[in-house]
Protein backbone atom coordinates (compact mmCIF):
# COMPACT_ATOMS: atom_id res chain seq x y z
CA UNK A 1 0.00 0.00 0.00
CA UNK A 2 0.68 3.47 -0.23
CA UNK A 3 1.24 4.05 3.42
CA UNK A 4 3.42 1.02 4.12
CA UNK A 5 5.66 2.13 1.12
CA UNK A 6 5.94 5.45 2.77
CA UNK A 7 6.73 3.77 6.13
CA UNK A 8 9.68 2.19 4.71
CA UNK A 9 11.42 5.12 3.49
CA UNK A 10 10.62 7.12 6.45
CA UNK A 11 12.27 4.17 8.41
CA UNK A 12 15.66 3.90 5.54
CA UNK A 13 15.80 7.80 5.64
CA UNK A 14 16.33 7.60 9.77
CA UNK A 15 12.79 9.63 10.06
CA UNK A 16 11.62 6.89 13.07
CA UNK A 17 8.49 9.28 14.23
CA UNK A 18 7.38 9.76 10.25
CA UNK A 19 7.87 6.32 9.46
CA UNK A 20 6.10 5.03 12.77
CA UNK A 21 2.93 7.17 11.87
CA UNK A 22 2.91 5.88 8.52
CA UNK A 23 2.73 2.51 9.24
CA UNK A 24 -0.10 3.05 12.28
CA UNK A 25 -2.03 4.47 8.74
CA UNK A 26 -0.56 1.39 7.08
CA UNK A 27 -3.15 -0.61 9.08
CA UNK A 28 -6.31 0.48 8.00
CA UNK A 29 -5.56 -0.47 4.35
CA UNK A 30 -3.10 -2.80 4.26
CA UNK A 31 -4.35 -6.74 4.26
CA UNK A 32 -0.97 -8.09 5.38
CA UNK A 33 -1.28 -6.31 8.79
CA UNK A 34 0.86 -8.56 10.23
CA UNK A 35 3.77 -7.36 8.04
CA UNK A 36 2.65 -3.90 9.58
CA UNK A 37 2.92 -4.64 13.17
CA UNK A 38 6.26 -6.51 12.61
CA UNK A 39 7.31 -2.82 11.02
CA UNK A 40 5.64 -0.97 13.92
CA UNK A 41 7.83 -3.53 16.25
CA UNK A 42 11.06 -2.70 14.72
CA UNK A 43 10.05 0.88 15.16
CA UNK A 44 9.55 0.89 18.35
CA UNK A 45 12.47 -0.58 19.15
CA UNK A 46 14.55 1.49 17.42
CA UNK A 47 13.25 4.43 19.75
CA UNK A 48 13.11 2.71 22.70
CA UNK A 49 9.86 1.83 23.41
CA UNK A 50 10.45 -1.57 23.84
CA UNK A 51 6.70 -2.70 25.65
CA UNK A 52 5.20 -1.04 22.68
CA UNK A 53 7.08 -3.03 20.61
CA UNK A 54 6.64 -6.25 22.36
CA UNK A 55 2.82 -5.36 21.82
CA UNK A 56 2.78 -4.85 17.92
CA UNK A 57 5.60 -8.23 17.67
CA UNK A 58 2.86 -10.55 19.64
CA UNK A 59 0.21 -9.03 17.63
CA UNK A 60 2.07 -9.70 14.14
CA UNK A 61 2.58 -13.37 15.70
CA UNK A 62 -1.08 -14.17 16.48
CA UNK A 63 -2.60 -12.74 12.80
CA UNK A 64 0.31 -15.26 11.49
CA UNK A 65 2.20 -17.61 13.25
CA UNK A 66 4.13 -18.73 10.34
CA UNK A 67 5.33 -15.32 9.84
CA UNK A 68 8.94 -15.98 10.83
CA UNK A 69 9.53 -12.15 11.00
CA UNK A 70 7.22 -11.47 13.51
CA UNK A 71 8.78 -14.12 15.88
CA UNK A 72 12.22 -12.42 15.36
CA UNK A 73 10.53 -9.05 15.93
CA UNK A 74 9.42 -10.77 19.62
CA UNK A 75 12.77 -11.83 20.02
CA UNK A 76 14.28 -8.55 19.64
CA UNK A 77 11.93 -6.87 21.60
CA UNK A 78 12.53 -8.90 24.86
CA UNK A 79 16.07 -8.99 24.36
CA UNK A 80 15.63 -5.28 24.76
CA UNK A 81 13.37 -6.11 27.73
CA UNK A 82 16.12 -7.98 29.19
CA UNK A 83 13.57 -11.57 29.24
CA UNK A 84 15.89 -13.61 27.86
CA UNK A 85 14.29 -17.32 28.21
CA UNK A 86 11.69 -15.20 26.09
CA UNK A 87 14.04 -14.05 23.49
CA UNK A 88 15.46 -17.61 23.25
CA UNK A 89 11.93 -19.66 22.80
CA UNK A 90 10.51 -16.74 19.87
CA UNK A 91 14.05 -16.74 17.94
CA UNK A 92 14.01 -20.52 18.25
CA UNK A 93 10.27 -20.09 16.20
CA UNK A 94 11.54 -17.84 13.79
CA UNK A 95 14.11 -20.29 12.74
CA UNK A 96 12.13 -23.16 12.89
CA UNK A 97 9.89 -21.24 9.98
CA UNK A 98 12.93 -19.75 8.50
CA UNK A 99 16.21 -21.73 9.06
CA UNK A 100 19.08 -20.51 6.97
CA UNK A 101 18.05 -16.89 7.72
CA UNK A 102 21.02 -14.75 8.54
CA UNK A 103 19.96 -12.03 10.19
CA UNK A 104 17.79 -14.71 12.55
CA UNK A 105 21.30 -15.80 13.18
CA UNK A 106 22.77 -12.79 14.08
CA UNK A 107 19.62 -12.51 16.45
CA UNK A 108 20.63 -15.42 17.90
CA UNK A 109 24.24 -14.88 18.87
CA UNK A 110 23.13 -12.03 20.27
CA UNK A 111 20.78 -13.48 22.68
CA UNK A 112 23.11 -16.06 23.38
CA UNK A 113 25.90 -13.84 23.98
CA UNK A 114 23.79 -11.87 26.46
CA UNK A 115 22.71 -14.92 28.34
CA UNK A 116 25.77 -15.61 29.01
CA UNK A 117 26.03 -11.97 30.63
CA UNK A 118 22.64 -12.15 32.62
CA UNK A 119 22.86 -11.15 36.03
CA UNK A 120 23.30 -14.27 38.71
CA UNK A 121 21.81 -12.57 41.13
CA UNK A 122 19.06 -9.78 41.94
CA UNK A 123 21.51 -7.30 43.20
CA UNK A 124 23.58 -7.44 39.84
CA UNK A 125 19.90 -7.79 37.97
CA UNK A 126 19.09 -4.77 40.14
CA UNK A 127 21.71 -2.16 38.68
CA UNK A 128 20.92 -2.60 34.80
CA UNK A 129 17.14 -2.99 34.64
CA UNK A 130 14.58 -0.16 35.17
CA UNK A 131 11.41 -0.74 37.35
CA UNK A 132 8.94 -0.04 34.46
CA UNK A 133 10.50 -2.89 32.63
CA UNK A 134 9.73 -5.65 34.56
CA UNK A 135 6.38 -6.49 35.35
CA UNK A 136 2.97 -4.56 33.82
CA UNK A 137 0.88 -4.34 36.51
CA UNK A 138 -2.59 -2.44 37.55
CA UNK A 139 -2.78 -1.58 41.40
CA UNK A 140 -5.37 -0.32 44.07
CA UNK A 141 -3.77 1.39 46.39
CA UNK A 142 -6.70 2.43 49.30
CA UNK A 143 -4.75 5.85 51.68
CA UNK A 144 -3.38 4.77 54.57
CA UNK A 145 -2.58 1.32 53.23
CA UNK A 146 0.08 -0.80 55.90
CA UNK A 147 0.44 -4.32 53.73
CA UNK A 148 1.06 -4.81 49.91
CA UNK A 149 -1.20 -7.92 48.47
CA UNK A 150 1.10 -8.90 45.38
CA UNK A 151 -1.33 -11.21 43.07
CA UNK A 152 -0.10 -13.57 40.57
CA UNK A 153 -2.61 -15.00 37.82
CA UNK A 154 -2.78 -18.76 36.20
CA UNK A 155 -0.76 -19.57 32.91
CA UNK A 156 -2.82 -18.13 29.86
CA UNK A 157 -4.46 -15.47 32.38
CA UNK A 158 -3.88 -12.04 32.81
CA UNK A 159 -3.74 -9.27 35.63
CA UNK A 160 -6.81 -7.58 35.05
CA UNK A 161 -9.05 -10.35 36.38
CA UNK A 162 -7.18 -10.86 40.27
CA UNK A 163 -7.01 -6.87 40.31
CA UNK A 164 -10.62 -7.30 40.85
CA UNK A 165 -10.64 -10.51 43.15
CA UNK A 166 -8.31 -8.18 45.52
CA UNK A 167 -10.74 -5.77 45.87
CA UNK A 168 -13.53 -7.85 46.39
CA UNK A 169 -10.81 -9.01 49.37
CA UNK A 170 -11.38 -5.96 50.88
CA UNK A 171 -8.53 -6.22 53.01
CA UNK A 172 -8.28 -3.77 55.33
CA UNK A 173 -5.23 -1.23 55.39
CA UNK A 174 -3.85 -3.27 52.00
CA UNK A 175 -2.69 -2.49 48.96
CA UNK A 176 -3.21 -4.75 45.81
CA UNK A 177 -0.70 -5.09 42.94
CA UNK A 178 -1.77 -7.66 40.04
CA UNK A 179 1.18 -8.04 38.05
CA UNK A 180 1.11 -9.56 34.11
CA UNK A 181 3.61 -12.41 33.65
CA UNK A 182 6.68 -11.43 30.60
CA UNK A 183 5.82 -14.52 28.45
CA UNK A 184 3.01 -14.03 26.11
CA UNK A 185 1.61 -17.12 24.61
CA UNK A 186 1.02 -17.59 20.85
CA UNK A 187 -2.64 -16.69 19.13
CA UNK A 188 -3.74 -14.19 22.25
CA UNK A 189 -3.86 -17.03 24.38
CA UNK A 190 -2.77 -15.08 27.73
CA UNK A 191 0.63 -14.78 29.19
CA UNK A 192 2.92 -17.50 31.31
CA UNK A 193 5.41 -17.26 33.93
CA UNK A 194 7.90 -19.57 32.34
CA UNK A 195 8.04 -21.42 29.48
CA UNK A 196 5.79 -24.55 29.06
CA UNK A 197 5.64 -24.66 25.12
CA UNK A 198 7.66 -26.45 22.61
CA UNK A 199 8.17 -24.45 19.33
CA UNK A 200 5.79 -26.80 17.58
CA UNK A 201 3.00 -26.06 20.77
CA UNK A 202 4.08 -29.47 22.61
CA UNK A 203 4.12 -29.06 25.82
CA UNK A 204 7.83 -29.77 27.42
CA UNK A 205 8.52 -32.15 28.91
CA UNK A 206 10.43 -31.78 32.22
CA UNK A 207 13.60 -33.79 32.28
CA UNK A 208 16.70 -33.62 34.29
CA UNK A 209 18.66 -32.46 31.79
CA UNK A 210 15.35 -30.05 30.56
CA UNK A 211 16.30 -26.57 31.58
CA UNK A 212 14.32 -23.64 29.95
CA UNK A 213 11.50 -24.02 32.41
CA UNK A 214 13.75 -23.54 35.55
CA UNK A 215 15.58 -21.08 34.23
CA UNK A 216 12.50 -19.20 33.34
CA UNK A 217 11.15 -19.96 36.55
CA UNK A 218 14.31 -18.47 38.16
CA UNK A 219 14.26 -15.39 35.94
CA UNK A 220 10.81 -14.64 36.89
CA UNK A 221 12.14 -14.68 40.72
CA UNK A 222 14.94 -12.54 40.23
CA UNK A 223 12.77 -9.66 38.83
CA UNK A 224 10.10 -10.25 41.55
CA UNK A 225 12.67 -9.60 44.05
CA UNK A 226 14.07 -6.46 42.05
CA UNK A 227 10.65 -5.54 41.53
CA UNK A 228 9.87 -5.92 45.34
CA UNK A 229 13.03 -4.55 46.41
CA UNK A 230 12.11 -1.78 44.72
CA UNK A 231 8.79 -1.21 46.32
CA UNK A 232 9.97 -1.89 49.51
CA UNK A 233 12.72 1.36 48.93
CA UNK A 234 9.52 4.16 48.75
CA UNK A 235 9.34 2.88 52.61
CA UNK A 236 5.88 2.29 52.52
CA UNK A 237 5.79 -1.35 52.56
CA UNK A 238 8.07 -3.69 54.21
CA UNK A 239 8.64 -7.41 53.18
CA UNK A 240 6.89 -8.50 56.41
CA UNK A 241 3.46 -6.52 55.58
CA UNK A 242 4.01 -8.10 52.12
CA UNK A 243 1.63 -10.84 50.76
CA UNK A 244 1.44 -12.87 47.55
CA UNK A 245 -1.19 -14.62 46.22
CA UNK A 246 -1.13 -17.17 43.29
CA UNK A 247 -3.18 -19.39 41.41
CA UNK A 248 -1.85 -22.21 39.52
CA UNK A 249 1.17 -21.24 37.98
CA UNK A 250 1.21 -18.39 39.99
CA UNK A 251 0.88 -20.46 42.83
CA UNK A 252 4.51 -21.71 41.67
CA UNK A 253 6.34 -18.27 41.70
CA UNK A 254 4.72 -17.12 44.99
CA UNK A 255 5.38 -20.41 47.12
CA UNK A 256 9.06 -19.87 45.61
CA UNK A 257 9.15 -16.50 46.18
CA UNK A 258 7.90 -17.28 49.95
CA UNK A 259 10.74 -19.79 49.70
CA UNK A 260 13.16 -17.07 49.07
CA UNK A 261 12.40 -13.72 51.34
CA UNK A 262 10.80 -13.51 54.72
CA UNK A 263 7.54 -12.65 53.96
CA UNK A 264 4.51 -11.46 55.67
CA UNK A 265 2.92 -14.87 54.31
CA UNK A 266 1.98 -16.89 50.83
CA UNK A 267 -0.94 -17.84 49.35
CA UNK A 268 -0.75 -20.91 46.98
CA UNK A 269 -4.06 -22.09 45.34
CA UNK A 270 -3.73 -25.32 42.81
CA UNK A 271 -0.33 -24.81 42.74
CA UNK A 272 2.91 -24.54 44.83
CA UNK A 273 6.43 -26.42 43.17
CA UNK A 274 7.14 -27.10 39.49
CA UNK A 275 7.87 -31.34 38.84
CA UNK A 276 11.36 -30.30 38.90
CA UNK A 277 11.16 -29.60 42.37
CA UNK A 278 10.60 -33.00 43.63
CA UNK A 279 13.95 -34.18 42.07
CA UNK A 280 16.07 -35.19 45.32
CA UNK A 281 19.05 -33.42 43.65
CA UNK A 282 17.13 -30.11 43.86
CA UNK A 283 18.87 -28.11 46.28
CA UNK A 284 17.04 -26.83 49.27
CA UNK A 285 16.48 -22.89 49.28
CA UNK A 286 18.97 -20.92 49.95
CA UNK A 287 19.41 -19.31 53.78
CA UNK A 288 17.91 -22.57 55.25
CA UNK A 289 14.32 -23.49 55.83
CA UNK A 290 12.05 -20.21 55.10
CA UNK A 291 9.95 -19.02 57.91
CA UNK A 292 7.39 -17.26 55.63
CA UNK A 293 3.81 -18.44 56.76
CA UNK A 294 1.97 -20.01 53.59
CA UNK A 295 -1.03 -21.42 53.09
CA UNK A 296 -1.97 -23.95 50.40
CA UNK A 297 -5.36 -25.02 48.89
CA UNK A 298 -6.07 -27.67 46.44
CA UNK A 299 -9.21 -29.08 45.01
CA UNK A 300 -9.29 -32.78 45.80
CA UNK A 301 -11.03 -33.43 41.87
CA UNK A 302 -8.21 -31.45 40.18
CA UNK A 303 -7.72 -32.67 36.67
CA UNK A 304 -4.54 -30.49 36.26
CA UNK A 305 -2.52 -31.54 39.27
CA UNK A 306 -3.88 -34.59 40.47
CA UNK A 307 -4.27 -34.47 44.13
CA UNK A 308 -1.41 -36.94 44.63
CA UNK A 309 0.76 -34.63 42.80
CA UNK A 310 0.15 -31.92 44.78
CA UNK A 311 0.60 -33.90 48.38
CA UNK A 312 4.06 -35.19 47.07
CA UNK A 313 4.58 -31.03 46.82
CA UNK A 314 3.22 -30.40 50.13
CA UNK A 315 5.51 -33.26 51.63
CA UNK A 316 8.73 -31.60 49.97
CA UNK A 317 7.96 -28.27 51.19
CA UNK A 318 7.40 -29.71 54.56
CA UNK A 319 11.11 -30.25 54.74
CA UNK A 320 12.19 -26.41 53.29
CA UNK A 321 9.71 -24.89 56.04
CA UNK A 322 10.06 -23.91 59.43
CA UNK A 323 7.61 -26.22 61.68
CA UNK A 324 4.18 -25.15 61.39
CA UNK A 325 4.62 -22.50 59.14
CA UNK A 326 3.09 -24.31 56.50
CA UNK A 327 -0.98 -24.82 56.10
CA UNK A 328 -2.52 -27.49 54.15
CA UNK A 329 -6.21 -27.07 53.03
CA UNK A 330 -8.28 -29.52 50.76
CA UNK A 331 -11.84 -28.61 49.11
CA UNK A 332 -14.16 -30.57 47.12
CA UNK A 333 -13.16 -28.96 43.76
CA UNK A 334 -11.42 -28.96 40.68
CA UNK A 335 -8.49 -27.09 39.18
CA UNK A 336 -10.23 -23.35 40.47
CA UNK A 337 -9.70 -20.09 42.13
CA UNK A 338 -11.09 -19.55 45.11
CA UNK A 339 -14.75 -19.78 45.08
CA UNK A 340 -16.25 -22.10 48.33
CA UNK A 341 -17.67 -20.56 50.99
CA UNK A 342 -15.03 -22.54 53.30
CA UNK A 343 -11.99 -21.97 51.17
CA UNK A 344 -12.93 -17.98 51.36
CA UNK A 345 -13.25 -18.47 55.30
CA UNK A 346 -9.55 -20.00 55.33
CA UNK A 347 -8.36 -17.59 53.43
CA UNK A 348 -9.77 -14.78 55.32
CA UNK A 349 -8.49 -16.36 58.75
CA UNK A 350 -4.77 -16.60 57.54
CA UNK A 351 -5.19 -12.67 56.45
CA UNK A 352 -6.47 -12.50 59.42
CA UNK A 353 -3.68 -13.70 61.55
CA UNK A 354 -0.89 -12.07 59.78
CA UNK A 355 -1.70 -9.01 58.35
CA UNK A 356 0.20 -5.79 60.07
CA UNK A 357 -3.04 -3.71 61.19
CA UNK A 358 -1.28 -0.65 63.29
CA UNK A 359 -4.65 1.06 64.31
CA UNK A 360 -4.47 3.83 66.89
CA UNK A 361 -8.19 5.70 67.42
CA UNK A 362 -7.38 8.08 64.67
CA UNK A 363 -6.93 5.06 61.96
CA UNK A 364 -10.11 4.23 63.05
CA UNK A 365 -12.05 6.89 62.87
CA UNK A 366 -10.35 7.86 59.76
CA UNK A 367 -11.00 4.34 58.43
CA UNK A 368 -14.43 2.86 56.49
CA UNK A 369 -14.63 0.52 59.85
CA UNK A 370 -15.70 3.48 62.11
CA UNK A 371 -19.26 3.00 61.33
CA UNK A 372 -18.86 -0.44 62.99
CA UNK A 373 -19.95 -0.14 66.28
CA UNK A 374 -18.58 -3.33 67.65
CA UNK A 375 -15.15 -2.49 66.38
CA UNK A 376 -13.19 -0.60 68.88
CA UNK A 377 -9.75 -2.40 68.77
CA UNK A 378 -7.88 -4.43 66.54
CA UNK A 379 -5.36 -6.19 68.06
CA UNK A 380 -7.95 -10.30 68.42
CA UNK A 381 -7.74 -12.06 65.29
CA UNK A 382 -11.20 -13.19 65.96
CA UNK A 383 -12.26 -9.76 65.61
CA UNK A 384 -9.96 -9.13 62.80
CA UNK A 385 -11.89 -12.29 60.64
CA UNK A 386 -14.68 -10.96 62.24
CA UNK A 387 -14.22 -7.63 60.03
CA UNK A 388 -13.39 -9.71 57.00
CA UNK A 389 -15.76 -11.69 56.00
CA UNK A 390 -18.35 -8.88 55.98
CA UNK A 391 -18.50 -9.76 52.39
CA UNK A 392 -18.71 -12.79 50.66
CA UNK A 393 -16.37 -13.54 47.35
CA UNK A 394 -18.41 -14.70 44.93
Amino acid sequence: SKMLQAGRTAFMQGKLEEALQAFTMALEEEEAKEVVHGNLALCCIKLGRYHQSLEHAIRSTELNPRWAKGWARKASAHLSLGDLVEAEAAIARATLLQPDDKDFAKLRSEIEGASRREATTPQELDKHVPLQTLFHHATHDPPGSSNLLILLHGLGDSHEPFLSFGKKLELPKTSVMALRACDSLPLAMGFSWFPVFEADGNMIVPSRTEERRTRGLKSTLDKLEVFLRRVWQQEKFKPKSTFIFGFSQGAIVAVNAGLRMNLGGVVGVSGSLIQEQHDSSWPPPPGGKSSTPMLLTHGVADERVSITKARACRDRLRGWVEEETMEWKEYNKGHDMVRQQEEVRDLMSFFARHLVLPMDPQDLRSSNLASREDVYEVKDPAIIQAILMRNSIS
